[in-house]
């Protein structure tokens, strides 16, 4: 059953509600660091409105619906990614990063799995970002072992040792992950390591070992088989992702690469880092 609504001064509510705006319009004019900036300020309001009994953002959204400009469940998703974008210019973002991922999950200690996911992967690439391998494998480490069957939390793990252009290279790692995945056999979204796994052995080098991958989702059907895309690497790589020429999705829309997932939680991320890389 719902909390009731708390009717906190109006104050509170119209200051926040300023804040998402600004927010907002500050993103549009693609500025970033300061959107983020009055995204933080708006989170510290939400935090004075969140009460123990809403154990979830969406009971959150439930007591104060309608005097919000967006529900505080779309609107918390999109201050986590746009962190992790401010963060590339300027790292005191990935310590902004951690803490709000760190606070949202104390705030709201029922969240679902799939958004537990997206904050703890927020949570470690931020610390990986920031040079904290150490405290990063602790919260990958603990990840699998919360959701053992879901691939994300392999790949987000995984991707750290190979995919962006500050990571360590270490393919034999970022390997031995995704394989560790692939032996659960209740692994959900299956084809997404199998897609990793397949071009992260492009990037490798390893041709052989591509091809067979690529036999086994052909195998699978769980794909069309075409020619191999190299990785999503972050800007200032020697190998971005060719440019869409598509029409991009909106923010919530299903991504164009066919996953099934929304855009934001998807390419979207890295459809801007290459914008930026032009």
């Amino acid at each position: 059953m719902p909390p009731r609504p708390l009717n906190p001064q109006p104050a509170e509510l119209n200051v926040l509600s300023g804040l998402m705006w600004d927010g907002l319009k500050l993103l549009d004019a693609q500025h970033t660091a300061e959107a983020c900036d009055r995204w933080l300020q708006a989170w510290e309001f939400v935090k004075k409105l969140v009460t123990p009994d809403m154990r979830t953002v969406t009971a959150f959204d439930d007591a104060y619906q309608h005097r919000l400009p967006e529900r505080i469940f779309n609107w918390c998703q999109d201050l986590e990614m746009e962190l992790g974008n401010a963060g590339l210019d300027n790292p005191v973002y990935h310590e902004h990063r951690v803490r709000y991922a760190r606070e949202f999950l104390d705030r709201f200690p029922d969240t679902e799995d799939l958004m537990y996911l997206n904050f703890r992967r927020a949570e470690g690439e931020a610390l990986w970002g920031l040079g904290r391998q150490g405290e990063a494998e602790e919260v990958y480490t603990a990840l699998v072992e919360r959701l053992p069957d879901d691939a994300w939390s392999y790949i987000g793990w995984a991707d750290q040792y190979w995919v962006w252009d500050f990571s360590p290279k270490d393919y034999a790692r970022a390997e031995g992950i995704l394989q560790r995945a692939l032996a659960r056999p209740q692994l959900k979204d299956r084809r997404d390591v199998l897609e990793r796994l397949e071009e992260l052995y492009a990037r490798w080098d390893k041709p052989d070992r591509a091809a067979e991958v690529r036999a086994e989702l052909e195998q699978s059907g769980v794909r069309e088989i075409g020619p191999l895309s190299p990785p999503p690497f972050a800007r200032g790589t020697a190998n971005p992702i060719p440019v869409q020429k598509q029409p991009r999705p909106g923010r919530n829309d299903p991504c164009w690469c066919g996953s099934g997932k929304k855009y934001k939680h998807c390419h979207l991320r890295t459809d801007q880092q290459q914008d930026r890389s032009r």
